[in-house]
């Protein structure tokens, strides 16, 4: 009898957290103009079908044997148009421009070691010579960080180094485009001049005309980057929607460059990822979102969706690192930390298309 009860209980207390959740969760236009009793009932109604629907997911998870957990999450509260959007060039496009990105790389590398030279030609007391000691002072400080990560290593990741910003979140805009390039640029600045930062995602959506909520690629924010800086959270704060361009004052958060981690459109290789991730920080990336995914709680995240090719992806995501041991990558989401693992996936390395059209980015230093 102790032990009906118990169990009793025990579901009682297990339905009344699932209310719970999903209260937080639903849409609030659910609850406007709604009395006491509809606004009951409908969130009875959204526990039933999403239990029945997280049910249906734990079934496919064991029949199919994979490798990870699934729970009610924020995620879930949108249509997946809503917290995806990645729109990606085609893979033509994507290959032209990841070889004219290694073309103005070549360039760049080829005008810094023209300047080393005609720096060191220069007196000591110049100030110009000075002031690119000083810079290239900070470089070296930055690549002594980058040399903690070694791609022959069983596993790294920048979270666990320290060096990534806080997870954040999209909330129902189609905006992953957006919080990719500022995570990814954030993690390089991080990494280049030990000190975090949080970069407005709002004005990456309304200046930077790399996209909007219904959809972008990240490579334009990058671009926009290398002649205009963009402003604090603070200064603009995320709003969810589309809004009118604000000139702002003058940040530190500028790139000095950009670029594909491979000029083909096809999937890097693990081995292509780890260098890069040794070599820069923290990479913008892409996934293929399934419904699957949006209910992520932890665990190796090794679903083999129906995919249509290498390009199949709709979602942006940072890459921070890898383990050998899981045969997956540590990826950066930008759905809250109530999603995943504090916001983070293990993500098998032959799962979703994740790695398709990473990019590396190099900040300024201060």
């Amino acid at each position: 009898m102790k032990q009906k009860n118990i169990r009793k209980i025990a579901g009682m207390l297990a339905s009344m957290t699932a209310i719970i959740v999903l209260l937080s969760i639903l849409p609030s236009s659910m609850t406007v103009g709604q009395s006491f009793e509809e606004r009951r009932q409908a969130i009875l109604d959204k526990t039933k079908n999403t239990q029945a629907d997280l049910e249906a997911m734990r079934k496919q998870i064991l029949d199919k044997n994979l490798e990870f957990q699934v729970k009610i999450t924020e995620a879930m509260k949108h249509k997946m148009e809503e917290i995806t959007g990645l729109v990606p060039p085609s893979r033509r496009e994507l290959e032209r421009e990841a070889k004219r990105k290694a073309a103005e790389e070549k360039r760049r590398q080829e005008e810094e070691r023209r300047k080393e030279r005609e720096m060191a030609k220069k007196d000591e007391a110049d100030p110009e010579k000075k002031e690119f000691e000083e810079e290239q002072k900070k470089k070296e400080e930055g690549n002594s960080v980058l040399a903690q990560c070694s791609a022959g290593a069983n596993s790294f990741n920048w979270r666990d180094a320290g060096y990534m910003t806080p997870v954040r979140n999209q909330l129902g805009c189609g905006s992953c485009w957006a919080f990719t390039a500022a995570a990814a640029f954030e993690g390089n600045f991080y990494i280049m001049n030990k000190e975090s930062s949080d970069t407005s995602e709002q004005s990456m959506l309304e200046c930077t005309g790399a996209g909007s909520c219904n959809g972008g690629w990240y490579a334009g924010v990058f671009d926009y980057m290398r002649n205009v800086s963009i402003p604090t959270e603070s200064d603009n704060p995320y709003k969810a929607k589309q809004g009118v361009c604000k000139v702002a004052s003058s940040t530190p958060y500028m790139t000095v460059s950009s670029g594909y981690v491979i000029t083909q459109s096809r999937l890097p290789s693990t081995t292509e990822i780890k260098n890069a991730l040794c070599k820069y920080g923290p990479l913008a990336s892409t996934l293929k979102v399934t419904p699957l995914f949006q209910a992520y709680a932890g665990g190796v995240y090794n679903e083999k969706a129906s995919l249509k090719g290498p390009s199949d992806v709709n979602h942006g995501i940072v890459i921070a690192g890898w383990d050998d041991s899981k045969g997956a990558y540590l990826i950066k989401n930008s759905w809250s930390k109530d999603w995943g693992e504090d916001g983070y996936a293990w993500v098998g390395y032959k799962s979703i298309n994740v790695g398709y059209g990473s990019m590396w980015v190099m900040s300024k230093t201060k």
